[in-house]
């Protein structure tokens, strides 16, 4: 009986709308991904891995980014996070030759994966990215 109770309790959530509002728990935590890129000087391939700590609190997400290339190590923090059910979108600041650079990142859950897309302000150089634990 209460583990019919507790489908009811459910279905009701998920029809209603509210389910993706205990989604913010399952992105907590670290989160990788690994990916190649050609080195334009050498003409070889970098490879290139991205951890995203993140420390969802609500609708606003914290955490860091981080950037291996190669041998070197590249941190940023998490700057204008957001968390709206099990989507998320968040700001990384990173110093480029030419300066600073914002680069937007969005994306959802997608089952055991995290979807990501990021891009240059302004969406310009998009580049779908997916994250696993």
């Amino acid at each position: 009986m209460i583990l019919r109770l507790i489908r009811i309790g459910f279905f009701i959530l998920a029809v209603c709308g509210l389910l993706p509002a205990f989604q913010p728990a399952k992105l907590g935590g670290k989160w990788f991904t690994v990916f190649k890129i050609p080195n334009s000087k050498t003409g070889k391939t970098v490879t290139v891995k991205i951890t995203l700590d993140l420390i969802p609190r609500g609708k606003t997400l914290t955490g860091t980014l981080t950037n291996y290339v190669g041998s070197r190590e590249i941190k940023h923090d998490i700057k204008e996070g957001k968390v709206d059910g099990g989507n998320i979108s968040f700001i990384e600041i990173a110093q480029a030759p030419t300066g600073e650079q914002t680069i937007e990142w969005y994306g959802a859950l997608d089952g055991s994966s995290l979807q990501m897309t990021r891009a240059l302000k302004g969406g310009r150089r998009k580049q779908p990215l997916t994250f696993r634990r």
